[in-house]
This record gives structure tokens, C-alpha cells and sequence, in this order.
């Protein structure tokens, strides 16, 4: 076969050049999306399987699907030198920065400052400032130290601010069997927290 033609092209989470007999789980995902938007809650879901089947590509293919839809979407890879707190605080900044814009709404202004303090939790050089006073916003209080409590909080703010945008929030954990018991722990509880209260949030 012609190597230039050659659509077989190795590698890791390397889209391939067909997303074949993946039907299922992209159906899952956008039904999830659809019922979220719609103000219905939904399970958050964990994929596994033998390394090579396609989870990465899976996982961004998701994350492609939550940004088409204008949604506040963030995908991590554990098990890297750096910690899940560090990983979602860079991942997030983006997509928050979008949304940053002098008439931004009462809850998406409390998530940004609620995001600076969790950046600030990780790093006190304080270097974000989404380019807007937010000295009289409500929000901040990420950065106790805990885990558990900084990311539900962030995340119950990033949710409410979703909803007032009138989008949803998609966080994606790639190799999540690598977060320390700590880490895994906080996830669950911010995974239950969201089903409860019925937000706009995705975990997977």
C-alpha cells in the first residue's frame, strides 16, 4: 500500500482515520449531553479495558463533542508528575477565559474568582486574573488545602455559572486508575454531589 494513502497510522490516542464500532458509547455520550442540557441528570461513567482499545480516543472525541456544544470542557491525564488540582486548574483555564467578558453574569463572575483561589491553592504566584475586577465578586474559598472540599466547591461553582450561560460543564479524567486514593475520592464525591443536586456536569 502506498505509505503517503496509508490511513493506518500507530500511536498513542492518535485518532484513527475511522471511529469504528464506537457507536454505543458516542450514542451514551451525546444522550448524556442531551438530557443535561434539557435539565435532567445522568450517570457519570467510567470506561475501562485493555491499554490500545481506544479509551483516549474515545475521551476526546467526547471533549470535541462538549466543545462543539459551547460547553465548559476540560480532559487531564493522571498519572503524570503533576497532581489532579494542578491538571484541572490549568485544563479549565481556557474555556474560562473565553467566557471572561466585562457583562459577565453574577454566577459565571463567582466561578472565575472561585478558580483563581484554586489556582492559587497550587500556585502563589497568582499569575491569572481572567482580565477582570473581581475584587466585589462573591466565590473564591478553593484553596483550604482539601481536595475534596476545593474541587466540589469549584465545581458547584463552575456548574452554576454553566447553567447561567445556558451550557454544561465536561470534565474528562484519561489513565484515572493512576490518581492517588485522595484524588479518587474527591472525584466520586464530586461525581455524587453533582447527581444529587441535579447540575449540569459530566465526570467521566
Amino acid at each position: 500500500m502506498d505509505p503517503v494513502t496509508n490511513p493506518y497510522a500507530p500511536g498513542a490516542g492518535r485518532p484513527p482515520a475511522a471511529l469504528v464500532g464506537r457507536d454505543e458509547q458516542l450514542s451514551t455520550w451525546r444522550v448524556a449531553l442531551d438530557r443535561l442540557e434539557r435539565g435532567r441528570s445522568t450517570q457519570s461513567v467510567t470506561m475501562y479495558g485493555l491499554r490500545g482499545v481506544g479509551k483516549t480516543v474515545l475521551l476526546t472525541e467526547f471533549l470535541k463533542s462538549a466543545q462543539t456544544r459551547d460547553w465548559i470542557a476540560a480532559k487531564v491525564e493522571a498519572g503524570t508528575d503533576r497532581s489532579l488540582r494542578q491538571l484541572l486548574g490549568e485544563a479549565l483555564h481556557d474555556p474560562l477565559a473565553d467566557l471572561a467578558r466585562p457583562n459577565a453574569g453574577m454566577k459565571l463572575m463567582k466561578a472565575l474568582k472561585t478558580m483563581l483561589s484554586f489556582k492559587a491553592s497550587y500556585d502563589a504566584s497568582g499569575t491569572w486574573n481572567f482580565g477582570l475586577d473581581l475584587a466585589n465578586s462573591a466565590g473564591g474559598g478553593a484553596d483550604t488545602g482539601l481536595l475534596e472540599t476545593d474541587l466540589g466547591k469549584l465545581l458547584k461553582d463552575l456548574a452554576a455559572a454553566a447553567s447561567e450561560e445556558g451550557v454544561g460543564l465536561a470534565i474528562l479524567i484519561d489513565e484515572a486508575q493512576d490518581l492517588s486514593p485522595e484524588e479518587r475520592t474527591a472525584v466520586c464525591s464530586a461525581a455524587h454531589q453533582a447527581g444529587q443536586l441535579g447540575r449540569p456536569s459530566c465526570l467521566h
